[in-house]
């Protein structure tokens, strides 16, 4: 049987068929992993919105086309699929990216990275995929060819007509096995993006450059604004593209370049939003000036014109202060971490005790996403500028002579005024208009300009600012490379600790708890790394990680009876290990472990027997109950191996019962005290017998007796004494007539027999 799709609503019924019928029935949510945060403001460094990548390939019926540009986790639109071999076979075509990608650097399926051949093909490893998973890839080149594989597994289904000629995308085929795929397979890609054009050299390369990438963006006629390179000024690219790749020093050793982009978008975000994106990863602004496009990233110019008091052509306004609404003086936010598998993660909180002691103390935290970033040490770079950018809190607006046409927006400018006791005060250009002024008797030429305060100080940064305190002001940076430990680890095992698989298969375990370490890196973002090796053993084996806001974990699979040791310690979110925590000697108490004795053993006479009932214990490990009856456990006679919590007696004949219950684990193991109950059967009571002579008969009536079981019979005798009596007849009615064929008295004597047998007491009437 083959089934095939193109976006169409066809269901297989059966293994991969099932499947993939979640993809037609079902839109499945876009899972992001860039939340927009806050507001957003200008078209520079404070602008905030994020972009929605995705992080797992989708089926949508008609997808947004994805943008990434640097190197990105992404995930992409599911554009084909098929199942072939009899529902064996789920062939997939996972559209990454609208545009020629550099490469395809690394695959995952349900969060697990596959390794592959030079030139992809079969999975190698790990061994759960290995020969399951197929790949071939396809960058978007403009004359790329179909998907040479997939033709010959569709069977023609996908023609060489199918080039997808400018839309990189991965060619997928899974091999069913239920130990491998649970259900539809999470895939994700990690690329290197969209080239770009450097007009440095003249080629278009790869690149996370930022300032190419922006240019990029402008220029692109498919998703961006169309710009024509002519409108672009390239010497100003030049320059911010060498400004980017700034050398920046880091604490760990090495460098980073000063501003970079690596993220993803979709085609349905706006221009404007995607630019404001951009423009938050530079610190800095895109300006458009004189028909020129200009990326300006966010690093100190030295003003080259000094306007003085005699350049002053009109009044001068100052605003002193931002308003409170406006300042802050802590700054916090998001980033996409490499180390994180690229997720949002947190970066750390950026303050000034400065700031904060001008603002009463009372602490006012700006929330930023930076969705471009994949640096802490960038974030901080970014913040830090941002926080002292908003505290330089003068403005001018003024009127200065054609001396100040030299300047344009985001350049800076001296001011040396006497009345306000400036000299050579920097200050940066927010806006810059040519404006027609009143002179004596002609008009006169002037700029019009609006000017906030800046300083040199405003962009410095050494490594060292990435953990101290900066000179003036101070930034107070939390140290993301000083990872605290987990404290207080316990071992424990037994009952509570046992684990039961989905066919009932019951595992020793050992629960480690610990004190979660006082450190945001690790609380949030990152993970406690677990290992546990036997005392008598030299290596330690790895458990599954736990988050790093978890104190415990289950350490399953372990011998009962066998000393183990476990060790763990801290990752924070930025990669960086603490030390090991030790527990030593834990002696596995498992399925050695007896389990729990039974409560609230009860038991219930009804017609038919007696009704045995009693609590299930909590035991995971539980195999089954035993009923015993005797007066002690190893000498009572075994009645009944019951899997429930109840269970039915047949009827008893008359006497005193001890009814004994345990739990048994699969082990058969006991529980270490029985569960008691005694009862006593006694006989049916005696009926109340009426005699009557009628005519030639005698009557005998008498009523139903009380009885434990139900009464089956009657029995009818004659004589002075019951035991010795004559049996003159058996009925299950209440009555009985005979013909009164003697002279003189007669005692007759009735008694009731229940469904046990058991012959009740005897009642006489004389006659």
């Amino acid at each position: 049987m083959v089934t095939t799709t193109r976006r169409s609503n066809a269901v297989p019924q059966i293994s991969w068929g099932q499947i993939l019928s979640v993809l037609h029935q079902r839109k499945l949510p876009v899972i992001s992993k860039n939340i927009a945060r806050t507001r957003n403001r200008l078209i520079r460094n404070q602008l905030r919105r994020k972009p929605n990548a995705k992080d797992i390939s989708i089926r949508e019926s008609a997808g947004d086309w994805q943008i990434v540009y640097g190197r990105m986790q992404v995930g992409g639109v599911i554009t084909y699929a098929q199942v072939t071999g009899s529902d064996r076979k789920l062939l997939t075509v996972h559209t990454i990216a609208c545009h020629e990608i550099d490469a395809v650097e690394k695959i995952f399926v349900d969060n697990t990275e596959l390794t592959f051949p030079g030139g992809w093909g079969w999975c190698t490893a790990p061994s759960t995929f290995a020969n399951k998973v197929y790949a071939q890839v396809n960058l978007g080149t403009a004359g790329q060819s179909a998907f040479s594989q997939l033709i010959t597994d569709s069977g023609g289904k996908w023609t060489a007509n199918d080039r997808q000629r400018g839309r990189a995308g991965v060619y997928l085929k899974f091999i069913w096995d239920e130990k491998s795929f649970l259900g539809v397979p999470e895939v994700y890609f990690q690329i290197r993006g969209k080239k770009c054009f450097d007009p440095r050299h003249g080629t278009t390369p790869w690149t996370d450059n930022a300032a190419l990438i922006i240019a990029d963006y402008l220029m692109d006629t498919s998703f961006g604004l169309g710009v024509p390179s002519s409108k672009i000024d390239m010497d100003r690219l030049s320059a911010a593209a060498n400004e980017c790749e700034s050398s920046i020093a880091l604490l760990e050793g090495g460098v980073e370049g000063r501003y970079y982009i690596n993220g993803a978008f979709d085609s349905k975000e706006s221009p404007p939003s995607v630019l404001e994106n951009m423009a938050s990863a530079i610190a800095g602004s895109i300006t458009y000036v004189s028909g020129k496009w200009k990326v300006w990233p966010g690093i100190w110019r030295a003003p080259a014109v000094t306007l003085t008091d005699d350049d002053v052509l009109g009044p001068v306004r100052v605003q002193t202060r931002q308003s409170r609404r406006d300042s802050f003086n802590a700054i916090k936010g998001t980033f996409i971490s490499p180390k994180n598998n690229y997720e949002e993660t947190d970066f750390p909180i950026v303050k000034n005790a400065l700031y904060l002691a001008q603002d009463n103390n009372e602490e006012v935290v700006e929330d930023i996403s930076l969705p471009f970033t994949t640096s802490v040490s960038a974030c901080q770079r970014i913040a830090k500028l941002e926080l002292e950018r908003v505290r330089q809190g003068i403005v001018v607006e003024m009127v200065a002579s054609l001396k100040a046409y030299q300047v344009e927006p985001v350049e800076t400018v001296y001011l040396t005024l006497s009345r306000f006791g400036w000299t050579a005060k920097p200050f940066e250009v927010l806006d810059a208009q040519l404006v027609v002024q009143d002179g004596e008797g002609a008009p006169v030429f002037a700029v019009r300009l609006r000017l906030k305060e800046t300083a040199e100080g405003v962009f410095a940064w050494n490594s060292g600012m990435e953990t101290t305190t900066d000179v003036a002001p101070n930034t107070d940076l939390p140290n993301p490379f000083a990872v605290a430990d987990p404290t207080n680890l316990t071992l424990e095992s037994g009952t509570n600790q046992l684990f039961v698989r989905r066919d009932g298969t019951v595992f020793s375990g050992i629960k480690a708890s610990w004190t979660a370490p006082a450190d945001g890196f690790v609380n949030s973002g990152g993970q406690i790394e677990v290992q546990f090796k036997k005392t008598a053993d030299t290596a330690w084996q790895p458990a599954t990680p736990v988050p790093g806001d978890q104190t415990s974990t289950l350490i399953l699979d372990l011998q009962d009876g066998v000393s183990y040791d476990v060790r763990i310690r801290s990752l924070s979110s930025f990669g960086t290990r603490g030390n090991w925590v030790v527990a030593n000697g834990h002696v596995v108490i498992g399925k050695t472990a007896p389990p729990s004795d039974v409560q609230g053993f009860a038991a219930q006479l009804t017609d038919f027997g007696i009704v045995f009932s009693w609590g299930a214990i909590p035991d995971l490990d539980l195999s089954h109950y035993e009923l015993r009856l005797g007066s002690s456990w190893d000498a009572a006679a075994f009645v009944a191996e019951v899997r429930g919590t109840s269970f039915r007696l047949d009827t008893r004949a008359t006497g005193s019962y001890d009814y004994l219950v345990k739990a048994v684990d699969t082990s058969r193991n006991y529980s270490t005290n029985a569960a008691r109950i005694s009862m006593n059967i006694p006989v049916p009571a005696a009926p109340v017998v009426t005699a009557v002579i009628d005519g030639p008969d005698l009557v005998l009536s008498w009523v139903q007796p009380a009885s434990t079981f139900k009464i089956d019979s009657y029995e009818i005798r004659y004589g002075d004494v019951f035991a010795t009596a004559a049996v003159i007849a058996t009925t299950k009615s209440t009555i009985l007539r005979t013909r009164v064929d003697w002279g003189g008295t007669r005692k007759f004597w009735v008694a009731a027999r229940d469904v046990a047998g058991n012959l009740g007491t005897a009642a006489e009437s004389t006659v």
